[in-house]
């Protein structure tokens, strides 16, 4: 018995929570220059209407003030988290994310716009009204977006995953375009077909 309780003893620091961690430029994002934040972190969904929207929970008001304003992802429990207030339309919430290669993320919310839109830094784009949130906690309710660095116009861009991208997404990977191409071609953009189709090809992390 007392064999059992030390190993479950020696086990205990393997089961503490990850640090949280930030970066606040997307150039520290691409060049992996992450900080670590004081206290405890936590991102939690900021409403029933909306469970996947996240919204920070700190125990220093100095570090919640921080990753809501300055930082722009944040690495929570091995996940990705995108902040959207930057892009002055979703909101000012951070949202799961998933790495593109090495220089994008890929992250789901309404769909705000027709094919091609984009949005920049401080756009003057108009909040949505709540009415529209009322069924973001699903997937297939969803749209997808790529959130990139325009080296040219040096800021942060975001533009909508159409078909035809996901098509050259998963150009090395030809089961599973056969699989995303047999889907009913009116929810080929839905963010639960892209997702689920980008993450067996392996395409997204």
């Amino acid at each position: 018995m007392m064999r059992i309780l030390l190993t479950f003893l020696m086990m205990l620091p393997l089961c503490s929570v990850a640090q949280t961690k930030y970066c606040t430029s997307w150039q520290d994002f691409l060049d992996s220059q992450w900080k670590e934040t004081e206290g405890r972190v936590e991102l939690k969904s900021s409403s029933k209407e909306d469970a996947l929207a996240m919204e920070v929970k700190a125990e220093k008001k100095k570090t919640s003030y921080l990753i809501r304003k300055t930082a722009c992802v944040v690495e929570y429990e091995d996940s990705l988290y995108l902040n959207l207030r930057p892009f002055n339309t979703f909101g000012d919430i951070y949202v799961r994310a998933w790495r593109i290669g090495s220089d994008k993320l890929l992250f789901a919310r309404q769909d705000v716009a027709p094919t091609g839109f984009s949005v920049t830094f401080g756009g003057n784009v108009s909040p949505l009204s709540s009415k529209s949130f009322r069924t973001l906690s699903r997937l297939e309710n969803l749209v997808c977006y790529l959130a990139a660095w325009d080296p040219q116009r040096e800021e942060l861009r975001m533009a909508r995953v159409t078909e035809s991208v996901v098509q050259q997404l998963l150009t090395n990977h030809p089961d599973q375009l056969s699989r995303y191409q047999s889907v009913e071609r009116k929810k080929r953009e839905n963010a639960d077909v892209i997702i689920s189709v980008l993450r067996a090809a392996g395409v997204i992390l």
